[in-house]
């Protein structure tokens, strides 16, 4: 199963605005919404990746409050939304099918009414019902590797990418997070926990490859090599969310 290259980029620089997952606020609707499936190549899914990374770090909500997202799986839009990476149940289509998506609204709308309209687009446009249950899970716990840190204190110079390699300034450790259990998403997906003990923002520069013949270093051997982090396999008791039922939802 391969993972969408822009959730890659985009999943762990996103999650800027904190919406508890277990919310119960009923948002307004976006006034206007449009799904449709995304039937492009992974290059172009790059491309448009690294266009939001640079311009949009809030889960494809804007400033204004405009909601959009280009050639996401599902799945990837419910872990945005819900500001969670333990998701189980569900068809296979919600991690094999890309969307496009887009909402507007006729009044100022903040980010934080946006992501939670985002909810309510997945309630209704697929029909999205779950129940949370807490189960023990695996999971890849991200610790310092005995070579130390190689992590550089951010210069303030933003997120960029050249190529195919990741020059990342600024990041916290908490987005780190996410960005690695979108790219070890083909290993098993599993949740990363955090406990280097990092703190503040950092600067690195990541390079890897899921395919072997690229001749690159696997996500596990580039963390460790080029980041002095480490990934280790683990196990622990987390609250999940269980798909009860979703839909492909109808194109407009």
């Amino acid at each position: 199963m391969k993972t969408s290259l822009s959730a890659i980029l985009l999943y762990g620089v996103l999650a800027t605005v904190c919406i508890p997952a277990s919310a119960q606020t009923t948002p307004r609707a976006f006034d206007i919404t449009l799904v449709k499936e995304n039937s492009g190549t992974p290059q172009s899914a790059l491309r448009e990746g690294r266009e939001a990374l640079t311009q949009n770090h809030n889960r494809g909500c804007s400033q204004s409050g405009r909601f959009t997202q280009r050639g996401y799986a599902a799945v990837t839009t419910i872990y945005f939304a819900y500001e969670i990476q333990d998701i189980v149940g569900g068809p296979d289509w919600l991690k094999r099918q890309f969307f496009d998506m887009d909402g507007q609204n006729d009044q100022a709308t903040t980010q934080q009414e946006c992501v939670l309209m985002v909810r309510e687009l997945l309630q209704t446009r697929f029909k999205l019902a779950f129940h949370w249950e807490t189960r023990q899970i695996p999971v890849y716990n991200l610790v310092i590797a005995k070579s130390g840190s190689k992590l550089r204190p951010a210069s303030g110079r933003g997120a960029r990418i050249n190529g195919s390699i990741f020059h990342v300034d600024g990041m916290e450790m908490a987005a780190f997070r996410g960005t690695l259990a979108a790219a070890t998403f083909n290993h098993g997906p599993r949740p990363i926990v955090d406990h280097t003990g990092l703190t503040g923002k950092y600067d690195f520069v990541l390079d890897y490859s899921f395919r072997p013949e690229d001749g690159k270093a696997d996500i596990f051997t580039a963390v460790q090599e080029q980041l002095g982090l480490k990934l280790e396999p683990g196990e622990e008791t987390r609250q999940v969310m269980v798909v009860d039922h979703i839909e492909r939802p109808d194109p407009n």
